[in-house]
């Protein structure tokens, strides 16, 4: 019964999803909406699964063990769930509309009309004993996991142990004299990153080994009862080779780090990673600080290019995110074949190549690129090489720039970066 639920519980988070890109039937995707889709939930939820786990998913890769919870609790973040748990009450115990009490009342109908008549009495209340018994347990379920809870006797803070990287947090907590052993602290913006802790030892240490600007809750079960800021800042530009599960710092020496200039030399990733082919292998180079600058207002601009072969990367990807204290700023660059694939994002406003052209972001890198972007009076725009070639409404409220990130899928070089 169990493995039932789980089965149907994934064939209707499939088919919402499917519902949601409106790309048709998932019998009809490529490899390529499969990687898409991998893009579209990393921007909306900032969880990172692979193309081949979204396949899996999708049964179009054999393969015998069920999803891990991290790959569930994406899914369900994409569908606007805050895990997994929460998705299958919703959709399968209580759904708002009785559906799946409903399907096993059908199935139970179902069943009654093959049996000869003179057990069906017996077998409707049968049946009527277990749908009863279900709606009950989920009542119970339901209203159990949504209980108030006393947010004014919690405590939470954190403070850094040192600067750079990587840096521990050590986090203080209070949970007052509430009655729980369910305590959660999630590090970031990543629900990857949660660690079950102790309701009552008050105090729990993490290591950040990315720089970034990153919300920390506490959680109560799946409630949010205080968030905060942990600012892990950089001491200037700082190269790292991104890789699971720890990164590969570079050296100033290595990146050739002059005032805003750097790069990632296609040698050094072979010494680095024993690769000789760098698709999805990203380096990127992180400046992470208060800039003292709004980012209502502001003018970024960089010189790039990505120095990678086609043979060491076939797309040449390259990716400019401005760090907010609110949310960020993605841009993405590429070769002209490979646009199909690329996103960009202004808060939580996301744009794929997918469903509108973004052609004008396609470069020849055989000669650097001059990025620009700027927010003025509510309007963002994006120059390349001096030309306009994308505009969009500005007017959510991202807060301060916190970070700049510029990032190569292979080798790449920057010849300037600035705030103007």
């Amino acid at each position: 019964m169990i493995i039932e639920e789980k089965d149907l519980a994934l064939a209707r988070c499939r088919a919402l999803v499917e519902k949601k890109l409106n790309w048709g039937s998932s019998n009809d995707w490529s490899a390529q909406d499969f990687e898409r889709l991998s893009e579209r939930i990393a921007a909306e939820t900032g969880v990172s699964l692979s193309a081949t786990t979204l396949k899996r998913v999708w049964g179009k890769v054999k393969y015998d063990s069920v999803p891990t919870q991290t790959t569930l609790n994406a899914l369900a973040q994409f569908l606007g769930y805050d895990n997994w748990r929460l998705f299958c009450v919703s959709n399968l115990t209580l759904n708002g509309n009785g559906n799946h009490t409903a399907e096993m009342a059908t199935a139970v109908t179902q069943k009654v009309l093959t049996l000869p008549f003179w057990k069906r009495r017996r077998t409707w209340l049968i049946g009527l004993v277990l749908i009863v018994a279900v709606s009950a347990v989920a009542v119970l379920f339901f209203n159990y996991f949504n209980a108030p809870i006393d947010v004014s006797q919690v405590r939470f803070s954190s403070r850094r142990v040192s600067e750079g990287l990587p840096n521990s947090v050590v986090f203080e907590y209070s949970v007052g004299n509430l009655k729980t052993d369910s305590v959660t602290i999630q590090q970031s913006w990543d629900p990857r990153r949660r660690e079950r802790i102790s309701a009552y030892k008050g105090q729990h240490t993490s290591i950040y080994y990315y720089p970034g600007y990153f919300n920390a809750k506490l959680l109560i079960g799946d409630q949010i009862m205080q968030e905060h800021p942990v600012f892990i800042k950089t001491q200037g530009w700082k190269g790292i080779v991104e890789q699971s599960p720890l990164p590969i710092y570079l050296s100033n020496k290595e990146i050739g780090l002059t005032g805003n200039t750097m790069e990632i030399k296609a040698e050094t990733l072979r010494e680095k990673t024993s690769k000789a082919v760098f698709n999805d292998v990203w380096t990127h180079f992180y400046l992470v600080k208060d800039f003292n600058l709004n980012a209502d207002n502001f003018t970024f601009e960089t010189v790039l290019q990505n120095t990678s072969a086609k043979e060491e990367a076939i797309c040449q990807k390259v990716r400019i995110r401005i760090l907010t204290s609110e949310s960020a700023i993605g841009l993405p660059l590429c070769s002209k074949g490979c646009t199909s694939d690329a996103s960009l994002f202004i808060g939580g406003t996301n744009v794929s190549g997918k469903d509108r052209d973004l052609s004008a972001f396609g470069c020849d890198f055989s000669k650097v690129q001059r990025l620009k972007c700027t927010v003025s009076n509510k309007v963002f725009t994006v120059f390349l090489n001096g030309k306009s070639i994308f505009t969009a409404p500005a007017n959510e409220n991202l807060g301060k720039i916190v970070g700049v990130v510029i990032g190569f899928e292979g080798a790449g070089k920057i010849e300037s970066a600035a705030f103007l």
